[in-house]
């Protein structure tokens, strides 16, 4: 289930099957009610509004669940919505969990699978509205997301949901390798007017292309003591647009281990939900790959760099060598990947 989810209920009925969602999640669940209901459940307190709580968690969670009536919901988070592209799953069920309704970024916030989830719990039916799964098509943004990618550019989803809807065939182009047999009415090579394109860059090779980036990239991070949080944010985006590569594509950054509670680096991979991965002296020294070297590191840390070998940990190639600004080192590995249907 989705990694941060809160939960809102409004009843004494609707409270306790918030408990039990809660038992369902585990530990990356939060769940609120009014205080008179919050006792048996264990829940925090509704001390605000519901649009004020909505507001303060649309940004940090990935999904937010209301126990109640739809009009709640909607009037909530309706203010809020940006894009499918940035918007947290919204879900809203009855206090009976008889109905489960995905009502925002079912494909790509994983309201839809989430809901599906939710009714197993409850027993209730979940509510699907979205036209690529009523009718069994191919969704290709569903997919971007089982598959480890993510649509810096959603605007293009709907011409290529509808291509497939009328039973167009439409184009696959990637610089990855193409693993399993490929979906009705998706055909690999270029000379279609719709088409899906998987790459660090964007390349219009359809008239409607659907960028789609493979989150592979790695980011080595080494810097100095208490260093301030803009200046390692600014330095990793930094280095990404010098390179011209999308930041959308990291799906792990990676250090030592006496750097693992770094603020800077904590409160950089919170902001873009990015796992932190700290490896030993000794697993780095391991490395093979990197490229710099410097004594003074490694008579301070025992490791001639750190970024580097922390990049390429996990395997893969060095992308962007050692890049050093404000006290902060940079390096980015590619992560092997492949586009498996």
């Amino acid at each position: 289930m989705a990694r941060k989810v809160a939960v809102v209920a409004f009843t004494a009925r609707g409270a306790a099957l918030c408990g039990r969602l809660l038992e369902a999640f585990g530990d990356g669940a939060r769940g609120w009610a009014p205080e008179k209901y919050c006792g048996a459940a264990g829940l925090s307190p509704l001390h605000e509004s519901v649009g004020t709580w909505a507001a303060v968690r649309f940004r940090t969670e990935d999904a937010l669940i209301f126990v109640g009536a739809a009009g709640i919901a909607v009037r909530a988070v309706g203010p809020l919505a940006v894009s499918k592209g940035k918007d947290p799953a919204v879900i809203c069920l009855d206090e009976a969990g008889r109905y489960v309704i995905p009502l925002l970024s079912g494909h790509l916030g994983g309201a839809n699978e989430l809901a599906g989830r939710l009714a197993q719990i409850t027993g209730g039916q979940a509510v699907i509205t979205t036209a690529t799964d009523l009718r069994g098509v191919f969704s290709p943004d569903v997919w971007a997301v089982q598959a480890g990618c993510v649509v810096p550019r959603t605007d293009q989803i709907k011409h290529i949901s509808a291509a497939l809807l009328n039973g167009e065939t439409v184009g696959l182009s990637s610089d990855y390798p193409v693993v399993g047999a490929l979906p009705v009415h998706l055909r690999e090579g270029p000379g279609f007017r719709c088409g899906i394109h998987l790459s660090l860059r964007l390349r219009q090779v359809y008239s409607h292309t659907l960028w789609l980036v493979p989150r592979s990239l790695s980011v080595g991070v080494g810097c100095r003591k208490g260093i301030d949080v803009q200046a390692l944010e600014q330095a990793v985006l930094g280095v990404f647009r010098e390179n011209e590569l999308p930041s959308e594509a990291i799906g792990q950054v990676c250090t030592i281990d006496r750097k693992a509670e770094e603020k800077a680096i904590v409160f950089f991979c919170e902001k873009y939900k990015l796992t932190l991965k700290a490896y030993t002296v000794e697993q780095l020294n391991a490395v093979r790959g990197s490229r710099a070297s410097s004594g003074f590191v490694r008579q301070t840390v025992g490791v001639d760099n750190v970024c580097e070998r922390a990049a390429l940990a996990g395997g893969g190639r060095l992308l962007v060598e050692k890049n050093t600004r404000d006290g902060v080192a940079v390096a980015v590995a590619e992560q092997d990947w492949s586009a498996k249907f």
